[in-house]
C-alpha cells in the first residue's frame, strides 16, 4: 500500500501529528500535573501554568541531573511559592485527572471481561491539599523531564553515529495519545 493510500484511509478520529506533538511528553504524569497547574493558575495560586517555567523556578539548572533529581545542595529543598490566603486554604476546588480503572467490558459473545482503562475523572480537593499534591508531583516530574531530555540526546547521538548497516528501533509502549487527544 502506498503512503498516499495509507493517509487517505486514516480514520477521522486519528489526528495527523504536528511539530508540537513531537516536542511534548504525552504521559499521564505530565498531563495530570498540567491540569493541576491550570487549575492553580485559575485560583491565582500560580502565576503561570507553563510547566517548564515552573520547573525553572525550583531548580538551579534544568540541564543538570543533580538539580532535576532534586539532590543539588543549592536547590534540593527549594519549593514553589504557591500564593494562598488563609481564607482560600480550605476552599474546595475541582480539577481533572487521568486515572487507570478496572472496568467490565461486555464481549459480543455475551461474556464479560475485566480490563484496565485510562479515564479522565473530575476530582475535588481543598486548595491547600491540591497545592501540596502539586508540589509533591512537581518533584517527580522534574526527574521525569530530565530523563526524557537525556534519552532524546542519547538517541540523537546514536543516529549521528549510525552507519548504513545499522538500524535504530524506538518503540513507545504507551497510551499517551489518548490522554493528549482527550485533554
Amino acid at each position: 500500500m502506498s503512503y498516499a493510500m495509507f493517509c487517505s484511509l486514516r480514520p477521522f478520529n486519528i489526528r495527523p501529528p504536528t511539530e508540537r506533538d513531537r516536542e511534548t511528553c504525552l504521559c499521564r504524569r505530565h498531563e495530570n500535573l498540567q491540569m493541576k497547574a491550570r487549575r492553580l493558575k485559575e485560583e491565582h495560586a500560580l502565576q503561570t501554568a507553563n510547566l517548564p517555567e515552573i520547573m525553572k523556578k525550583v531548580v538551579c539548572e534544568t540541564s543538570s541531573k543533580d538539580c532535576m533529581y532534586r539532590v543539588c545542595t543549592h536547590c534540593k529543598d527549594k519549593k514553589l511559592d504557591l500564593r494562598q490566603s488563609e481564607s482560600d486554604c480550605s476552599k474546595m476546588v475541582n480539577f481533572y485527572e487521568w486515572k487507570t480503572k478496572r472496568v467490565e467490558i461486555k464481549l459480543s459473545n455475551g461474556e464479560t471481561k475485566l480490563t484496565s482503562m485510562t479515564v479522565k475523572e473530575k476530582d475535588t480537593f481543598s486548595l491547600n491539599i491540591l497545592c501540596a499534591e502539586f508540589d509533591k508531583e512537581l518533584r517527580y516530574c522534574c526527574q521525569h523531564v530530565y530523563n526524557i531530555e537525556h534519552q532524546y540526546k542519547a538517541i540523537r547521538v546514536l543516529k549521528e553515529k549510525m552507519t548504513k548497516h545499522d538500524v535504530l528501533i524506538h518503540i513507545d509502549f504507551s497510551e499517551n495519545l489518548m490522554c493528549k487527544y482527550a485533554s
